[in-house]
């Protein structure tokens, strides 16, 4: 016999041999309050991450038919993203180095004078990339945390 173990709704899952015995919450139920019979072993209140949010954020987009949903999300603070992203050069070399950005990306991006004009290149290449996950450790890991604040807003409007 092995025990599968608790599911978010609090199921467990028993196997014999010749048998499978589901306990606990199986009477499609809606989890209580926490502490109550059937209840979830997850805190409804826990914080969700930025990523997690950004992933349901991106899903309704698409359930509201957005063609690219990582593109409608950037849109009304694309202009932003483009003035107040420091150091591009660096932010395209980190985004390289966890191969989201090819060699020839990356020389686009620095191929460009100003900033401004680095970060439209890299945004759009981001974007129609679908790669908003992989800029988020990037943004932080390259000094931009202003940037992730904007994102933040973006996911909690």
């Amino acid at each position: 016999m092995s025990v599968n173990g608790i599911n978010n709704t609090g199921t467990f899952t028993v196997h014999n041999l010749t048998s499978t015995v589901i306990t606990g919450n199986h009477n499609n139920q809606s989890p209580q309050e926490p502490n109550q019979p059937g209840a979830s072993r997850t805190n409804p209140n826990e914080k969700k991450t930025l990523r997690e949010k950004l992933e349901a954020k991106l899903r309704n987009l698409e359930l509201d038919g957005a063609i690219n949903p990582h593109e409608e999300f950037c849109r009304t603070k694309m202009t932003i993203f483009y003035s107040e992203t420091t150091n591009p050069d660096n932010l395209a070399d980190k985004l390289y180095e966890v191969k989201t950005l090819s060699k020839q990306d990356v020389e686009k991006v620095k191929s460009k004078v100003w900033n401004y004009e680095k970060n439209a290149a890299l945004y759009d290449i981001v974007v129609s990339k679908r790669a908003l996950f992989e800029l988020l450790e990037a943004l932080k890991t390259s000094g931009n945390e202003n940037i992730l604040k904007l994102i933040e807003e973006l996911v909690e409007s």
